[in-house]
């Protein structure tokens, strides 16, 4: 009797331990699992977890090293990151609400495009990123949200930005009363930024720390450190690089400046509504303002494909007609009977004077390779397929025309940047976040 009780304890007392055991084993994991995975910010109704933010640390650590870009202190690159990552999660959310999609199919050409650019196939380009040990499905997923943001950010601020004729007209008066001797600037850029509905004493202490962060640049501390460890810009982590921009097309809060600026000098604080802007010109480059363009006099036959008539079937039509016109029969009569472009058809295909950017690429291309009086080889457009014989060629002086469509350009993408930074600004701001890092300021 005694034996059977012994054994019941003993049996008991297993089961104890093994239920210990287990519960230390799931709290361990647990606690395990916190440590690497733990929550570090809510955004809206998503969150950013520890993990993400040491990946995308690595991340610009390598880039910094390529940069040969001083590491800041760690706790500097966690401020930077987390706003960056906490900034990315809230564009995803707001296009994820709007329908934006990208399909496998744009992700596989937007790869092929990276890989052409390296001189590489896409085969040759995977294996290249298998060897520096990065993730290609990482590597997929990280392109696919570039392309989704920049779908939303065409959406909501690019395609509502006009540039008008007037504007146009000041710009390029403005221009012609100013005397630069460079008019192209690549420059980099430190935002101190001041929150909307600052108070007296908070702008105070953002202008001592903004003038802090000037004296230490005129002091030696780099630039690049410098945007990389204080700056609230977007290119903080690439050090500060905007790139290289016109004059019309520097904020125009700099522009008074920067044109002042010798290679490699800092400018003083500007001030703006955002905050307070330090920039460093890189480099400077002259530009030659006129411009001498070929303009051709021209005619086509277009036949277009569709479900009764085949790229082979058209491809096979023009070549019959462009025999016929090389044994002697009038172009502009085949063209009446035979193109599909009723516009150019009804004046025997005759299509005017042609120049840069009047036509689509693949079209425009062929016309430069076209002698005067010859007709090309059978080519394919978005349109469908053509022939075309090249009447006359001349050269013609563009400046007025080019001068106004880059001051369009400028215009554009200028307002676009404006546009933009108040746009990312104000999704920031209202949108909710919260964070359970305490030391999210390096305090």
């Amino acid at each position: 009797m005694l034996n059977l009780n012994l054994k019941k304890t003993l049996f008991l007392l297993l089961l104890l331990f093994l239920f210990c055991a287990l519960l230390f084993t799931k709290l361990s994991l647990a606690k395990s699992a916190q440590s690497i995975d733990k929550i570090i910010a809510v955004v809206n109704n998503d969150i950013v977890l520890q993990s993400e933010l040491n990946h995308f640390i690595n991340r610009v650590v390598r880039k910094l090293k390529a940069r040969k870009t001083a590491i800041p202190a760690r706790h500097i690159l966690e401020k930077q990151a987390l706003e960056r990552l906490i900034l990315l999660r809230i564009q995803i959310q707001l296009a994820k609400r709007k329908g934006v999609k990208v399909s496998d199919e744009m992700v596989n050409q937007a790869l092929a495009n990276v890989a052409k650019k390296n001189k590489m196939t896409l085969i040759q380009f995977r294996k290249q990123i298998g060897k520096e040990g990065l993730d290609f499905k990482e590597l997929r997923e990280s392109i696919r949200k570039e392309i989704i943001l920049a779908r939303l950010q065409q959406r909501s601020v690019r395609n509502q930005v006009r540039v008008s004729k007037e504007e146009i007209d000041r710009f390029l008066a403005n221009q012609t009363h100013r005397t630069f001797k460079n008019n192209k600037f690549k420059v980099q850029h430190i935002l101190i930024s001041v929150p909307d509905g600052a108070d007296a004493k908070t702008i105070q202490q953002i202008t001592l720390k903004a003038k802090k962060v000037l004296k230490r640049i005129k002091q030696g501390v780099k630039f690049s450190e410098a945007a990389v460890t204080w700056s609230d810009g977007q290119k903080a982590l690439e050090g500060g690089v905007l790139g290289w921009f016109r004059t019309g097309q520097l904020p125009r809060i700099f522009v008074r400046q920067v044109v002042k600026l010798k290679v490699g000098q800092v400018s003083s604080l500007i001030r703006s509504p955002s905050g307070f802007h330090i920039v460093k010109l890189i480099d400077a480059r002259g530009a030659n303002q006129k411009r001498i363009v070929t303009k051709y006099n021209s005619r086509h036959v277009l036949i277009r494909t569709s479900d009764l008539i085949s790229n082979t079937s058209a491809k096979k039509r023009l070549h019959a007609i462009r025999e016929r016109v090389i044994n002697g029969e009038n172009f502009a009569q085949l063209a009446k009977a035979h193109s599909d472009d009723t516009f150019s058809a009804r004046k025997g295909g005759d299509l005017g004077w042609i120049g840069p950017g009047d036509t689509v690429p693949r079209f425009e291309a062929v016309l430069k390779k076209t002698a005067k009086g010859e007709v090309s080889q059978p080519f394919q457009s978005k349109y469908g397929w053509h022939i075309v014989q090249v009447i006359d060629k001349k050269k013609h002086d563009d400046t007025k025309n080019f001068k106004r469509t880059g001051a369009m350009r400028l215009l554009r993408s200028r307002k676009q940047r404006e546009l933009l930074q108040a746009w990312l600004r104000k999704l920031r701001d209202e949108s909710y976040v919260e964070y359970r890092n305490k030391n999210r300021n390096g305090s």
